[in-house]
């Protein structure tokens, strides 16, 4: 009982406070990789991607290109997909099995 009084007195202390998690972000080997994937994170949607896969139908219904009969806007979309699936699974074998 006298622990837990202990804890609601002093709740920075404890283990979900809000000062165990400020010192704990902190320390330099956590610190350096937060910062660097909010930078990635940063870069990638300040980049365009996303926007340029939102509009990928309206691009492609403007240009025109040559598609061929059974092949729509719709179709270069999934192809598009199927491109950012490959890349990924790509990416996640390079990062897991090359050190």
């Amino acid at each position: 009982m006298e622990a837990a009084q202990h804890q609601t007195q002093n709740p920075g202390h404890s283990f979900g406070g809000l000062r165990f998690y400020s010192n704990l972000i902190m320390v330099p080997s956590i610190l350096k990789p937060l910062t660097i994937l909010f930078f990635i994170f940063l870069f990638q949607q300040l980049s365009g991607g996303y926007v340029v896969i939102f509009y990928a139908i309206q691009v492609f219904q403007i240009t025109g290109g040559n598609f061929e009969k059974d092949f729509d806007e719709y179709d270069t979309l999934v192809i598009m997909g199927l491109i950012r699936c490959v890349l990924f699974l790509n990416s996640l074998t390079y990062a897991t099995y090359i050190r």
